[in-house]
């Protein structure tokens, strides 16, 4: 039960950081 609840908080923080990154990136484009 605790392996699965890691695995989906793991993959959330991943989800995460991706999105993170790719609002950033469009940001960064969108300003120049």
């Amino acid at each position: 039960m605790t392996e699965l609840l890691y695995s989906i908080l793991i993959v959330c923080a991943c989800l995460g950081l991706g999105l993170y990154a790719f609002l950033t990136l469009m940001s960064r484009l969108q300003s120049r």
